[in-house]
């Protein structure tokens, strides 16, 4: 190992070349990972859904139309005419619904539904979703439904901005210099680039983790570039080299380090044994991220901290220093105490786990659904042998409060209820 440590430090120059070089073609790859954003697909083969979709995607023909929910806020009442009319003329579109009632008009919301001939994964969708929300970017608005889901950001870049912003805060805050938190953030970044590109390999990803896996890839392996700094600056007191001091410290931090990763790695790892699949899409991709972190930060980052060791020392500042001698003894005079509350938590948790909710839609999330009623298709395979028992069972559908009117289409497709 410490031939290979003396490599990587020797070799600095090289290295860090050849990374940068990597991390420029991972970001072409990344650029040509397939993003999946079907979460049907990763539903298991015994699921009751998975069952009836591949029965009708086997069977039966599939309906080429999908559509979106878009509301606007404080509309006057000459604007709404207008941008029914603009709407109905976007290349694409076959269809808006909107009328002067109460179920498209609500409080100072005013609500349209597009209708596409085409499917939510299409190009036209695609276009009509993009051309719209861009041609009213100046007005309040939310969109809802598959062709909205299909093109919403999962997590903002705002918020991923946001995140490293304050990461970069406590790190400038907690570090010895100004200069250490960019260093950690670039070793990381080429990781978290590494990462993305090398997803290529899989026959897709999906957009949950395409769109989250950079920001927690940041937070899992943000302590290892503090571990090995923190060496460094020992190791630093004990040579004049700042080469040799380098070595050292990467020699001793590898067995921390790469023992806090790999458990970290097999944490993720059992992900992977989910029966929701998209956990072995999400377990398999960060795993990979936290190994390249880790190889970033063997590879990378001391060759950074080294051709900055300069800049680190002229901006050295001091860092705050918490003395937890009395929470220490605290924690130690009560810890019979702490093992019998942990085992009332702990049994407590398990019997109220059962109580939890699971929310199967983001309706709540949903500013649309808030203000005026949900629109939800429900689709019912069944066998047609007997038309007779069909035509009763639609009569009970329709009969239904919530039940706004059922199709049923003997042929090519299943009966379909609008709720």
């Amino acid at each position: 190992m410490k031939k290979v440590t003396d490599f990587i430090i020797n070799k600095r120059y090289f290295v860090l070349t050849t990374f940068v070089i990597l991390s420029i073609l991972s970001i072409y790859f990344s650029s040509q990972v397939q993003i999946n954003y079907d979460l049907a697909e990763y539903l298991p083969d015994t699921s009751e859904t998975r069952i009836g979709l591949d029965i009708m995607e086997n069977n039966m023909e599939a309906l080429e139309s999908s559509s979106f929910n878009l509301m606007f806020q404080n509309l006057s009442e000459k604007e709404k005419p207008e941008i029914k009319n603009y709407l109905e003329n976007v290349a694409g579109v076959s269809n808006v619904q909107y009328d002067e009632t109460e179920n498209y008009n609500k409080e100072n919301a005013t609500l349209y539904i597009i209708k596409v001939d085409a499917d939510e994964e299409s190009e036209i969708a695609t276009n009509v979703y993009q051309e719209i929300t861009e041609h009213f970017k100046d007005y309040e608005i939310d969109t809802s439904g598959a062709i909205s889901d299909r093109n919403k950001v999962v997590l903002p870049v705002w918020i991923v901005v946001l995140a490293v912003f304050c990461a970069l805060l406590i790190l400038i805050i907690m570090s010895d210099s100004y200069v250490e938190p960019f260093l950690f953030l670039t070793a990381i970044l080429m990781g978290v680039v590494l990462n993305k590109g090398t997803n290529i390999l899989f026959k897709n990803v999906s957009n949950i983790t395409d769109s989250i896996v950079a920001i927690l890839q940041l937070a899992l392996s943000m302590d290892y570039s503090i571990m090995l700094m923190n060496r460094y600056h020992q190791e630093k007191e004990k040579y004049d080299s700042k080469i040799e001091a380098m070595k050292e410290a990467l020699y001793h931090a590898f067995g921390s380090i790469a023992s806090s990763s790999v458990t970290t790695i097999v944490g993720l790892l059992a992900l992977v044994f989910m029966s929701f699949t998209i956990g072995r899409d999400l377990g398999f991709v960060l795993a990979k991220g936290v190994l390249f972190s880790l190889i970033s930060i063997f590879f990378v980052l001391p060759a950074l901290i080294l051709i900055f060791d300069s800049a680190i020392n002229k901006t050295k500042k001091k860092s705050p220093c918490f003395h937890l001698e009395v929470l220490g003894k605290f924690s130690y005079r009560m810890r019979p105490i702490s093992a019998i509350l942990f085992i009332v938590f702990l049994v407590g948790s398990f019997l109220l786990k059962g109580n939890l909710g699971i929310l199967y839609t983001d309706s709540e999330e949903n500013e649309i659904s808030k203000i005026f009623t949900e629109n939800n298709q429900m689709a019912i395979i069944y066998r047609n042998e007997d038309e007779e028992k069909i035509v009763t069972l639609l009569a009970e559908l329709e009969k239904q409060d919530k039940v706004d009117d059922v199709l049923a289409l003997r042929k090519y497709h299943p009966a379909t209820i609008n709720l």
